[in-house]
């Protein structure tokens, strides 16, 4: 898989003034599990999958992912916008994305965590609160784009997806199967949805591909 053909099959629709389209991106195993023993998904990860991935993050506005999941990868210094989902404004000083040759990082937070957010993060990164108690992700979504960041590429972990999913906020659904079984006692899959969905939602099969093992899925949940 090419960088150029991986993006091809992954257009983004044709957005008016004020609209915006949210994609999330995440790779499992085979048995459903979304990071190993060490809380990575790096492992799962296969060539292909990695090719896509890196095709994806070019081709969007803007970078949507959680605070744990950018400690946990360490996330490198981007040159497109990042956009940190967290209520604790927890992150480490030494991680890479945050080092000042990257590109602009945005860290919505709640109003509580803006307050209490260090100076050297507000130096480097804009601080946005979007709710009193817990962010609100319609909120940061709304923002995102009256900032011209439309295009918003989520790359999880977990905890944001699900939060997305309860909100209704994500439009299209990028599943790579990875030919692996993990197994073990991790209870991290794919979404964790304590509420059951009503009325239940139903995807849109807009693309599969196999490379290599590797199972490409592009499901719209927005028709």
């Amino acid at each position: 898989m090419h960088s150029e053909s991986a993006v091809q099959s992954y257009p983004w629709p044709t957005l008016g003034v004020g609209q915006a389209w949210l994609r999330a991106n995440m790779v499992m195993s085979l048995d459903g599990v979304v990071v190993d023993r060490n809380g990575r998904s790096r492992q799962l990860s296969t060539a292909p999958d990695r090719v896509l991935f890196n095709a994806l993050r070019r081709d969007c506005d803007v970078v949507l992912v959680g605070a744990g999941t950018v400690r946990a990868e360490r996330y490198q210094p981007a040159p497109w916008p990042v956009a940190v989902v967290t209520e604790s404004v927890e992150l480490p000083q030494d991680l890479p994305l945050l080092d000042p040759s990257g590109g602009p990082v945005v860290i919505f937070t709640s109003e509580a965590g803006a307050r209490v957010a260090a100076p050297w993060i507000r130096k480097r990164c804009t601080v946005v609160a979007c709710g009193a108690g817990q962010v609100e992700l319609g909120t940061a979504r709304t923002w995102l784009c009256a900032q011209g960041l439309a295009r918003v590429h989520c790359e999880g972990g977990t905890r944001l997806l699900s939060g997305l999913l309860a909100a209704d906020l994500v439009d299209e659904l990028l599943v790579t199967v990875s030919p692996q079984l993990l197994g073990g006692d991790t209870d991290i899959h794919l979404a964790d949805l304590p509420n059951a969905l009503d009325p239940i939602r139903t995807g849109k099969l807009e693309h599969l591909q196999t490379v290599d093992e590797t199972v490409f899925l592009r499901v719209c949940l927005r028709q």
